[in-house]
């Protein structure tokens, strides 16, 4: 009970976070925690791979600064010309928006697809432009100054002309197979090739997009009852039924628009100034540090306890700083529900979070490799993705250097492989495999690291440091050996020929919990000699009957 303690408040340590918050109905029981990687992706944002071996379960960790200045949430759709409803997977949302000053550093699903309507369920935002309904459930908000906020989405959205004439614009773009709506703007989103009857006029944006902010000016191109399609850059009010004639008169080929986004007081939380991109929420699973009563348990039945693999967001008390964790369901690692992953965010900081798609979808892509494995065994294409990306200038100096991870806990007589990273200034990484690093042990008794770069645990329980140079720059690792007792073989005998080879298996006991102990971290003889051989890796071959 005292490692699993210990093993809590390490991981807390580690990511720096402030202390738990007291909430009956959140909690969680997976037992003591691994951080296997802990490490920057770029600049504000910083990624951890956590394993909890007794439950077991993987989860996937990023934190993202949003107030540093080359950090930015996006909001990706799954097309870049018009119209195209082309549906990726996240690894090609990924490669699809890097360019030089944007580079996408993480990438997640969000998704929440309706195959009906072929649309994502409820509001979303993306650089200040609304995919499609103007309203939902919930919605996780991010400004273009760097601040955060969940609330519950009601968007209020018209055009007023010169002469001051207000329409309200029901809906932007469509849904697979009709329209909502009498008044629809459809912009870039747009996927629908337009053939209804009505009345349509094309605008050519000239300011960017943003919501609760100042109006966007829109210059009018043409007026027609003949159907106009929308491009990349130009845009379509479209009319009909009872709007449908609501600016005759009023409008001409030349006239500047104004077209104003801005939400109505919300039900609960606070809808902030100037949201750039925004993510639906379904459901609200926590709100102001504790379960969200009327949302989480407002989930379809019961589906907030259904065991999947996820993708959960959260933010910060102070706003400033966006949580997202990732999880697989596969033969490595369980499937939990929203209460318990939504327990053990609010444990590192989390204080809103919201729901994202689970199941097949979920998703987590680094360097376009999908870290996960995908809850039905093949990676799906999805609507929509949260993008981590850096807008810092290109550069291929090295700053710094770091370990993979700031700590490790060794049981003694073991082997650990180190990895060292190189970074840039805006601490993105350069090289993830860093070669030709010398390593020192501060103390000696700590162990050693071999030319491989491994590090080999004495048999003498303590605490210290390993310091990799480099080009005279350095990075330390903190180092806390475990003790080990009772080990021993886990098999007495073997049986093999002079074609098999097999593994000694070798378990010790730690604080009363039995773990498996690395074979190649003991040196090995045989005898009688000639019958057998053992390598370094404790692999043992037959030579002879």
């Amino acid at each position: 009970m005292n490692f699993f303690k210990s093993a809590l408040i390490l991981v807390a340590l580690t990511f720096g976070v402030n202390q738990a918050v007291a909430v009956d109905e959140l909690v969680y029981n997976w037992g003591p925690a691994d951080t296997v990687a802990h490490h920057s992706v770029g600049p504000g944002m910083t990624y951890a791979k956590i394993v909890f071996p007794s439950k077991p379960l993987i989860l996937w960790w990023v934190e993202v600064d949003l107030k540093n200045e080359y950090a930015k949430i996006e909001q990706a759709q799954s097309r870049h010309s018009v119209p195209d409803p082309l549906r990726w997977d996240v690894m090609t949302h990924y490669r699809e928006n890097c360019r030089p000053g944007h580079q996408v550093k993480v990438a997640w699903n969000h998704d929440f697809f309706s195959y009906a309507e072929s649309v994502c369920i409820g509001m979303n935002v993306s650089e200040g432009e609304v995919t499609w309904t103007p309203y939902g459930r919930s919605l996780l908000s991010v400004t273009d100054n760097g601040s955060a906020e969940v609330f519950c989405a009601d968007l209020d959205s018209h055009i007023t002309t010169p002469d001051n004439t207000v329409v309200g614009i029901d809906y932007y773009n469509a849904f697979n197979g009709g329209l909502y709506g009498d008044c629809i703007l459809y912009n870039r989103f747009n996927s629908k090739q337009l053939v209804e009857d009505g009345k349509y006029i094309s605008l050519v944006p000239m300011d960017p997009w943003i919501i609760n902010g100042d109006a966007i000016r829109c210059r009018v191109e043409e007026i027609s009852d003949k159907p106009i399609q929308t491009s990349a850059d130009l845009y379509v009010l479209y009319l009909r039924n009872a709007k449908l004639n609501a600016l005759d008169g009023h409008l001409s080929s030349g006239d500047i628009v104004t077209i104003s986004q801005s939400f109505r007081e919300p039900k609960w939380g606070v809808a902030p100034e100037r949201i750039l991109n925004a993510f639906h929420g379904y459901p609200s699973i926590v709100h102001d540090g504790k379960l969200h009563d009327g949302e989480y348990n407002n989930f379809e039945n019961g589906r907030e306890y259904e065991k999947s693999s996820r993708v959960m967001v959260g933010i910060s008390q102070d706003k400033t700083k966006l949580y997202v964790t990732t999880t697989e369901m596969s033969g490595s690692s369980v499937g939990v529900d929203c209460i318990e992953l939504a327990a053990w965010m609010v444990e590192k900081g989390a204080w809103d979070i919201v729901n994202f798609d689970s199941g097949g979808s979920a998703a987590i892509v680094i360097d376009e490799e999908m870290l996960n494995v995908p809850g039905r065994g093949s990676v799906r294409p999805v609507q929509d993705a949260m993008l981590a990306v850096s807008t810092a200038p290109e550069d291929g100096t090295v700053d710094h250097i770091t370990f993979s991870r700031p700590y490790i806990s060794p049981s003694i007589v073991s082997r650990t492989p180190l990895r060292v990273m190189s970074f840039n200034q805006y601490d993105e990484p350069i090289c993830s495999y860093l070669e030709g690093c010398i390593f020192k042990c501060d103390p000696p008794e700590l162990g050693f690291v071999d030319n491989d770069g491994i590090f080999h645990a004495s048999s003498v329980e303590t605490t210290g440091h390993i310091i990799a140079e480099k080009d005279g720059k350095t990075a330390m690792m903190t180092v806390c050996t475990r003790p080990l007792e009772g080990i021993k073989a886990v098999r007495n005998s073997i049986f093999i020929d002079n074609h098999r080879q097999v593994v000694i298996e070798l378990e010790g006991v730690n604080n009363g919990l039995t773990q498996r102990v690395d074979p190649g971290a003991f040196n090995w003889t045989c005898e009688p000699e000639g019958i057998v051989e053992i390598d370094s890796d404790g692999v043992v071959r037959g030579i002879a009957n």
